[in-house]
């Protein structure tokens, strides 16, 4: 899976505090809560998560 600019900006954000709510997310990337959602879910299926980013199963944005 290609990472485009918006999605290592997510993962940076995320790998520095993986609880950030989603609409926090949004507005550091300039993208839409629906947006930052979808990527973030797009990332977490695939392997690019557990690569990436350590994190606790039980986030803000996980639920």
């Amino acid at each position: 899976m290609a990472l485009d600019d918006f999605d290592r900006a997510l993962l940076k954000h995320l790998q520095a505090e993986c609880q950030t709510p989603l609409r926090e997310l949004a507005e550091r990337v300039h993208l839409s809560t629906a947006s930052v959602q979808r990527r973030v879910q797009r990332l977490k299926a695939g392997d690019t998560s557990r690569r990436m980013w350590r994190c606790s199963t039980r986030t803000s944005w996980a639920r």
